[in-house]
């Protein structure tokens, strides 16, 4: 909502939720427990709306941002994920692959995966066949 500087209610008018659903939903500690004890959930529906007003999947909004997150980089991914789901699906396929090829090059040395135990070979490899 704030990635896409939208109010509770121009959201609320977006998706067709209530203004005051949206509310709890930022702010579910402001709803009490039922009587006979049952928390307050969210509406699948309502999130499924929510979400298509914000122009991304449902599950991305079970997703908690850091407080450290780059605003810039949610919006950019926003963006991205608004034109992932429109390309045909051999250009996503093209586009998912080619970021994982640029994601592996650009880490750190360090960063790469360890493998977990040597390679099989000479006196291991002798010792396993045995």
């Amino acid at each position: 909502m704030d990635a896409a500087k939208l109010s509770q209610m121009a959201l609320s008018k977006l998706s067709g939720v209530a203004q005051t659903s949206i509310g709890n939903y930022l702010d579910p500690d402001r709803r009490a427990a039922s009587a006979s004890g049952k928390e307050p959930s969210a509406k699948l529906t309502e999130m499924a709306k929510i979400a298509v007003a914000l122009g991304m999947s449902p599950w991305e909004m079970l997703i908690p941002l850091s407080e450290a997150q780059d605003a810039g980089v949610e919006q950019q991914a926003v963006e991205l994920a608004a034109l992932f789901r429109e390309m045909p699906a051999s250009a996503r396929g093209t586009l998912l692959e080619q970021a994982r090829l640029v994601h592996k090059a650009t880490r750190p040395h360090d960063e790469r995966p360890q493998p977990t135990a040597p390679p099989l070979g000479g006196d291991r490899l002798g010792r396993l066949a045995a």
